[in-house]
Order: C-alpha cells, then sequence, then structure tokens
C-alpha cells in the first residue's frame, strides 16, 4: 500500500487594533495541500488525500472610548486542495487508486467585516496499464473526490439593532 497525506499549513490571525479606533488587519490565507502519488506499480492500494490550510481568523479593531471601536479584519481564505494519483500499473493484482482533495475551511471575522471563502478543491486519477507491461491488472478500482471548504462565519453585524437583539437572546 502506497499512501500520501498532505495538509497546508493554517494561514495566520490577524492583529488587533491597538490604537483607539484602530482597524484590525485581516487573517492570512491557508497554505495549499498539494498531495501526489505516483505508486510503484506493484503496490495493490495507492492514495493520494491533500487537505487545504484553515484562513486565520480576522483581527478585532479597538475600541476607540466612545463606545465605538474600529473594523475587524477579515478572515483569511481557505487553502486549495490538490490530490493526484498517477499509477502505471505492472502487477497481476486488482488495483485500488483513490484521490481525495479537500479545500480549507475560510476563517472567521468576529464582525460584520467578512468571513473568509473555503478553498478549491481539485482531484485527479490516472491509470496506466499500456500494452508494454509484462503483466496487467486483473482489475481496476477507484475514486477521485473533490470536496470545497466550508466557509467562514461573520459573527458580527453592522445593525447594533440586530446586534443587540442577539446577544439578548444569547443570554436567555
Amino acid at each position: 500500500m502506497s499512501d500520501v497525506k498532505v495538509t497546508g499549513s493554517a494561514g495566520a490571525p490577524g492583529q488587533n487594533g491597538t490604537l483607539p479606533g484602530q482597524a484590525g488587519t485581516y487573517g492570512g490565507n491557508g497554505g495549499a495541500g498539494t498531495a501526489t502519488n505516483t505508486g510503484n506499480g506493484i503496490d495493490a492500494t495507492n492514495t493520494a488525500e491533500g487537505t487545504g490550510g484553515a484562513g486565520g481568523v480576522g483581527g478585532n479593531g479597538a475600541n476607540n472610548g466612545a463606545g465605538t471601536g474600529g473594523a475587524a479584519g477579515a478572515g483569511g481564505y481557505g487553502g486549495a486542495g490538490n490530490a493526484t494519483t498517477n499509477i502505471a500499473l505492472d502487477t497481476v493484482s486488482t488495483v485500488h487508486s483513490y484521490a481525495t482533495a479537500t479545500g480549507g475551511a475560510g476563517g472567521y471575522c468576529t464582525t460584520a467585516a467578512g468571513a473568509g471563502a473555503g478553498g478549491a478543491a481539485t482531484s485527479i486519477l490516472n491509470f496506466n496499464d499500456v500494452t508494454a507491461n509484462a503483466t496487467h491488472a486483473i482489475s481496476l478500482a477507484g475514486a477521485s473526490r473533490a470536496y470545497g471548504g466550508a466557509g467562514g462565519a461573520s459573527l458580527g453585524s453592522t445593525n447594533t439593532g440586530h446586534a443587540h437583539w442577539a446577544e439578548q437572546r444569547r443570554r436567555r
């Protein structure tokens, strides 16, 4: 069995505002997770799993002393997930090959500044059992799966009446 798993790095969190009314910075984008498995032609099962890193959370805005604060930074985008299996067959057994890619989740934001989008996913599966091989596989089984990352949440609102209502609802 040959298995390759790669996960991209998570995005850095945004910086909080430090001066009165200063906005927070955006969260960093997640890194790509790219997994490639070329197999060796003899393993009966070959898999590649690539997962993108999560986007970073946006930084909080600083209070200006008058009850309002600077804007929070938006969450970072999730990283891309990429998976590829390229198997050149030279075996008489049944061969299984799987490629699974999952995009990273978008970063969240503590206000209405905007959450990060989930990462894209690309999955590729290739078989090669050419006539030049001395032996051929009895059968081939495989799957290529791609799952986009979940979008981040925006945990705030620009409508202060709504924010007050939501806070009252949480307290119940």
